[in-house]
């Protein structure tokens, strides 16, 4: 079998998405499947090909517009040419598998889908932002984004995806099922769950280094929660101004980061290379995820892999991880206060080793590469027995 896995942003990106398609394409490999990685390079630079992993072959696109956050609406939604290969290449493979419904990579597949070639079978990855337009805006700059994908790419493009698609995979179950209330579609077979997943041989204690941080990890964004996060500091340092704090990532907000840096202890990195992320991992005391929106995060299940608890705001599928007591703790989206006084709870408790146990051992049951690569497999092999009876 022969898959043309695609997805918005190169592998190296710092990104649920990125790290998801390529330990996929990875995994897809190592299981004797054949694998084009089709990605935007978020770069200028010349398209490449090259041989990634076994039986793995990625293609970097050269990006034209929008590259990294490097444009008016600060949204992260790289044009890159997507519909050239697939006209060139796109009967040769058996399956497409395209990550994501509101980046134009995904457009351009079910442009070519609706248009030019009907038989090959794509198989539609959501990984969150599917109820986008729940949570309260901050600003006129993300109203008018949350009101075009509500009132235009949800009704028009999202619809016609939704209902084009073979097969509709979701990170969470509950966006699963709100795909049809959202997108005003009726679909109802060929459509499962399947979570994210990290290797946990990589993400696991160290008991050697000392945990200390209240951390985040993630774009610094509006839907990332990173205003709210920077909000959480201000109001937890008047509860303890000796408590230090991490952040990664980069952003539009990287300006009101480095504004805080300056106010409160906090250690910042704007990129980290993911071999050197378990590193970082074990020097939380607590992870904190402040998103307004999420699928299933692949940070999250990182943090828990890796023993640490886990505060984090009730949306997408992180009330399919977080367990209150057990695991960790979730709050209302938007109410830092609730999120402090769960942090304050761990702490009263000194619950981190168990809350830290719970999680690893939640990871190791239901998240592994083994037990989701096959169930991915599965919904290829059944998609492709459909498509040739």
């Amino acid at each position: 079998m022969k898959i043309l896995l695609i997805s918005p942003s190169p592998p190296d990106y710092l990104g649920g998405i990125s790290h998801f398609t390529r330990d996929l394409a990875k995994n897809l490999g190592k299981n004797n499947i054949k694998v084009d990685y089709l990605c935007s390079s978020l770069t200028k630079n010349k398209s490449t090909r090259t041989h990634y992993s076994k039986n793995v072959f990625l293609i970097k696109k050269k990006c034209f517009l929008l590259a990294d956050n490097q444009n008016f609406l600060r949204i992260k939604n790289p044009v890159f040419n997507v519909l050239s290969h697939l006209i060139k290449y796109g009967r040769s493979y058996d399956l497409i598998h395209v990550h994501s419904f509101i980046y134009f990579s995904t457009i351009q597949t079910f442009i070519y889908k609706i248009f030019i070639n009907r038989t090959t079978p794509v198989i539609l990855h959501l990984h969150g932002g599917v109820q986008t337009s729940n949570f309260p805006v901050s600003n006129s700059k993300e109203r008018l984004l949350i009101f075009l994908k509500k009132y235009f790419f949800d009704l028009v493009f999202g619809k016609i995806i939704l209902r084009t698609a073979n097969a509709v995979i979701s990170v969470s179950k509950e966006d699963l099922l709100s795909v049809n209330q959202v997108f005003k579609t009726s679909r109802k077979k060929h459509s499962y769950y399947i979570p994210n997943v990290i290797d946990v041989k990589t993400f696991k204690k160290n008991p050697n280094l000392k945990r200390k941080y209240l951390g985040f990890i993630g774009r610094l964004t509006l839907i990332k929660g990173i205003d709210l996060f920077l909000q959480l500091i201000k109001k937890y340092n008047e509860i303890d101004k000796n408590q230090e704090y991490l952040i990664i990532g980069d952003g539009p907000y990287l300006p009101d980061v480095k504004k805080a840096l300056k106010e409160y202890p906090i250690t910042f990195h704007k990129q980290i290379s993911h071999e050197d992320m378990p590193h970082f991992y074990n020097q939380f005391s607590i992870f904190i995820q402040t998103s307004r929106t999420e699928g299933l995060p692949t940070c999250v299940l990182e943090a828990l892999s890796s023993e640490v608890p886990v505060v984090a705001s009730k949306v997408g599928g992180i009330a399919e991880l977080i367990n209150n007591g057990m695991t960790g703790y979730t709050f209302e989206s938007g109410k830092v206060e609730q999120a402090i006084d769960q942090i304050l709870l761990i702490k009263e408790k000194n619950s981190y080793e168990m809350l830290g146990k719970n999680g690893r051992e939640l990871i190791q049951k239901n998240y592994s590469w083994d037990i989701i690569t096959k169930k991915i497999i599965k919904i290829y092999e059944r998609i492709f027995q459909g498509k040739k009876q």
